[in-house]
Order: structure tokens, then C-alpha cells, then sequence
């Protein structure tokens, strides 16, 4: 995700401690765009090779994000902890 500007500044502002309690309905938001992308257009076997590229970039990004947000610890409402 390095390098992917668009997605870190979405990542900045999402995982801001201030905003904690978005993160619940943000990460449903991503995790719902990943699940439709790949059942409506990764699923479809007629889909070109173009925009099946593009799905898959759409399904990758949305993935990154919620993996992101999983990383916080922000499913029980609480910021991850250092072992």
C-alpha cells in the first residue's frame, strides 16, 4: 500500500483516533464494496480482460482497507495492543 497515495490519505483519516467510532461503519462500507466487487464482477466469466483488471484492482484496494482497519483492533471498539 506504500506509495498508493489516494488510499493512505483514506487510511489517515479513517484510523484517526478521533474518529474511532467510524471505524465500525467505514470498515462495513469497504468490506461490503470488496465482497459486491468480487461476487457481481470477479464472478462473472464474461467479464473483459479490462475490466476485469480494474475489479480487481477495485477488490484488491477495498481489501488493503479493511485489513488496515483490522489492524487498528478497532472490531471490539478498542485500539490494537503491544504484546
Amino acid at each position: 500500500m506504500h506509495g498508493d497515495r489516494p488510499t493512505q490519505r483514506i487510511l489517515d483519516s479513517v484510523l484517526d483516533r478521533r474518529s474511532q467510532p467510524q471505524h465500525l461503519s467505514l470498515r462495513k462500507i469497504w468490506a461490503d464494496h470488496a465482497e459486491n466487487t468480487q461476487a457481481v464482477f470477479l464472478g462473472n466469466p464474461r467479464l473483459s480482460k479490462p475490466e476485469r483488471a480494474r475489479a480487481q484492482a477495485a477488490f484488491d484496494r477495498a481489501t488493503r482497507v479493511v485489513a488496515e482497519i483490522d489492524a487498528t483492533g478497532h472490531a471490539d471498539g478498542e485500539p490494537a495492543h503491544d504484546a
